[in-house]
This record gives C-alpha cells, structure tokens and sequence, in this order.
C-alpha cells in the first residue's frame, strides 16, 4: 500500500504513473500522497473547441496526512497546505477563531448531505423500544436544536428525513420533525398500556425503562460521545435513565450489523440525488436486513386514517420501494418517495439529529474567480478548481515516441512436456498501454 504506481495510469483527472511527461505519483501509506494531471484526460489539445476541456488551476493534487485536526489547521497557517479537510467534510467551527486570523484565508459554508443520526432497535427483544409512542416520546424528548447551536454553534440544518435539505426534489418537507417538547414525549409515554412510573422514572409492566447509547471512541461532535451524553441527560430527565457506552469503530459495526444494541449513535454520508437505492438498503427489508442500514422493524401506526400492525408497514415498505424501483413517472416516483419518508418518520426508528454545514477554509493568494456557489464541498472543489473554463494556457501533451517496450508471452499450458507442442501468443506495449504490431521479438 505503499510507494509508487509505474504500471498504472487511470482514466481519471490526475495520474500515478507520470505518463506524458509528467512526474511519477507517490503514495505513502498513513504519510501523504501526490498525483499530477493527466492531460489527456481534459483533451485541452484537440481541435474542435466544443469538446475541449481545459486542466484545472493547479499542476500537482499533494495530501499530507495529519494526526488530528490541529496539526492539520496548524500547517494551513503556516503555508504548508492550502486547505483542511476530515472525515466529515470540513472542519469544526471550534477552529474557526484560528482560521479566521491566517492571512488570505476565506471560509466557505457548504450544506451537506451527511446526518448524523440515533438508531432504535424495534426488535420485540428490546421492548418497549418496540412500541412506536416510546420511540416517538424520545424523539421529542431529543433536543436537536440544541445540539446543533451549542455543539456545532449554528453549523446545522435540522431535519427528520433522510433526504437532505439541499434536495428539495426528493425531500418530504411536510413529513414529522419532532421539535422539542418534554410534555409531548411524557404524554406518550404515559398513553403506552403497561407503563406506570414511580419515583420519577417508568416502569413497563413492572420492569425499569431504561436506555444505553452506544457510540464510537473515533466520532466527532455532535455526532458522538459529548452529543450522546447530552442526549442521556434529557432522556434521563423523562424517567428513561440512559448511560453510554463507548466501543470501537469495529464494534460498533459489528452491533449494528447484528442488531446487539438498544440504541446507536452514528453519523452517515447521506443521499444525493435518486434515493432508490439507499431505500432499498433503509426500507426494504429484504435487500436491508444484515446490511445494518435496515431501520426496520417496523411496529404498528395509524396511517391514513387507518390502524396497520408492523408486518402491515413491513409489507408496505417492501412494496413502496419495489415501486420506486420500476416506476418511470417521475411525478409518480416522488409520490411514493414522500410516502416511505412520511411513513418512516411516523415510525421513529430514526432520530436525524441533523445535516452540518461543512466549514471549508481555503489558503489562497494566487487562484480567482472563485464561485461561492451553494454546492456541497465536491462540487465546490470541482467547479472551481478542476471545471472547462479555469484555465487559458493548457498544458502540451508529451509526444507519443515509444520509449519504454514490454513484452508478454503467454500459453494456454503452463508446463509443456516433451512431444507436446501449442501455440505462443506474444504482445508488445509501449509505455503508455498502447499495443505495438509488427515489432519483431527474438525467443
């Protein structure tokens, strides 16, 4: 996993294998790495200037890894890199004091299609999680506003669906977002038959309700440990005492995966655009379940006037996403789009504790014309930096001359006896790939 990749070239914008002229790439496993354009990607040298595409603004694409984020903000502000990002896009705003006193340094907002999320096992196992009121009273009972303007300091959205904000196409806005309220999360509690509380805290059908968050030792808030115990203490505060538990990244996917959890604190990249296959892994439940996307099972609701039990919604859920599946009409597939995310809401197996704002800063004194475009960081990188009309002088593609042959014999046999005779099949290739007939090999 390391060093460099001679015998590769890719078809993507930036290359290993220093083709063209251009220098080799380097990788250094957990170190850095560094590619350079590939020209013949961006065709800047063809004639016809309806299919020209010019190189981005930059030569090299070079990644330092850093140990943490700190080091990672400490080297942009001492010149060594031009911009920071991490695992969950950008940076947090806790860094912003830092950013905002390097020289030439802009910060970019972008939304995201990342959510950071708590998942409820609705097994019949992990009762009264099963019953839909007690998973909706915890979602009321779940402070998302806070989270967001105290963890992340504004740098969220907040929404139920799993359908960003900034998709509005594919986003059921109307669907239920559980705004904060102790009175209505106690008052669902208390209509659940068998639940009785006592000493401030419930009792189902004389057991203690209580509750545990896992959450990984590698999150960052507000999607791990300190949103967590946040979010204990507010349960807690409505007679649903809660710990947290910290395991590794590994374990915690393994839990999710085998359902071996009562409650789960992550963070996903999200959906963009056509959410039909990520449906199919969060509501189907035959192509979700063991995937540990699945949010199911399902348990009983009212919808549409009407009471369906939890193999009804299961059911339903299948056959919704099937639909969406083969459907054509596009009018038709966003109908039954809101329906799943309707109907998902209602169910509460999810709390979206909601969509941050990726924090971008960015090192420049050389690049203009830079968009603040409200795209979300790929896009923002891409158009800016890597788009047609960036750049006004390309870079001349090396001449082809083959300077480098090699040379592959193969057989249908790997061992020949004597008396036994096959055919050779013998193919030469200069170093960019390119087959080279009529060379003359001596064997």
């Amino acid at each position: 996993m390391t060093g460099t990749a001679p015998g590769l070239v890719g078809s993507g914008p930036f290359m290993f294998n220093g083709g063209y002229g251009q220098p080799a790439g380097v990788w250094l496993f957990e170190d850095y790495w560094n590619l350079y354009v590939n020209p013949h990607y961006f065709v800047q040298y063809i004639n016809n200037p309806a299919y020209r595409q010019w190189t981005p603004k930059f030569f090299e694409l070079y990644a330092p890894r850093y140990l943490s984020l700190s080091a990672a903000v400490a080297a942009e502000g001492l010149g060594q890199v031009d911009t920071v990002v991490s695992g969950i896009g950008g940076i947090p705003p806790t860094f912003l004091p830092t950013i905002r006193t390097m020289p030439n340094t802009y910060i970019y907002s972008k939304p995201s299609t990342s959510y950071g999320f708590m998942q409820l096992n609705s097994f019949a196992s992990n009762s009264p999680f099963n019953i839909t009121a007690f998973r909706q009273a915890l979602n009321y009972a779940t402070d998302k506003a806070y989270l967001a303007s105290v963890l992340d300091e504004g740098y969220t959205v907040l929404g139920q669906p799993v359908i960003p904000p900034s998709d509005p196409l594919w986003r059921n806005a109307s669907a239920p977002q559980y705004s904060y309220s102790t009175t209505a999360a106690m008052a669902l509690i208390a209509s659940i038959p068998g639940m009785t509380q006592s000493g401030g805290n419930w009792y189902y059908y004389g057991k203690a309700v209580t509750a545990d968050i896992q959450t990984t030792t590698s999150a960052q808030t507000p999607l791990g440990t300190e949103g967590a115990l946040i979010i204990a203490k507010e349960w807690s505060s409505i007679g649903v005492p809660t710990t947290v538990t910290q395991e590794s990244f590994t374990t915690v996917v393994a839990n999710l995966i085998t359902y071996g959890y009562n409650t789960i604190s992550l963070g996903i990249t999200g959906i963009e655009g056509d959410p039909t296959g990520d449906f199919f892994a969060f509501y189907n439940q035959t192509d979700g379940y063991g995937t540990g996307f699945w949010l199911g099972p399902w348990t009983s609701i009212d919808y549409q006037g009407t009471n369906y039990t939890g193999a009804q919604i299961n059911s339903l859920m299948n056959n919704l996403t099937n639909e969406l599946n083969v459907q054509t009409n596009l009018e038709t597939r966003l109908g039954i789009a809101y329906e799943i995310q309707g109907i998902a809401a209602q169910e509460s197996t999810m709390i979206n504790l909601g969509y941050p704002i990726d924090i971008l800063p960015f090192t420049n004194s050389t690049f203009v014309n830079i968009t603040r475009s409200s795209l979300a960081y790929t896009g923002f990188m891409y158009w800016n930096f890597m788009s047609l009309h960036l750049r006004s002088t390309p870079i001349p593609p090396a001449p082809t001359t083959a300077t480098q042959l090699s040379v592959t014999i193969s057989t249908p046999k790997t061992v020949m006896f004597n008396g036994q005779y096959d055919n050779l099949t013998i193919g030469v290739r200069n170093q960019y790939g390119q087959a080279m007939p009529g060379m003359g090999v001596t064997v």
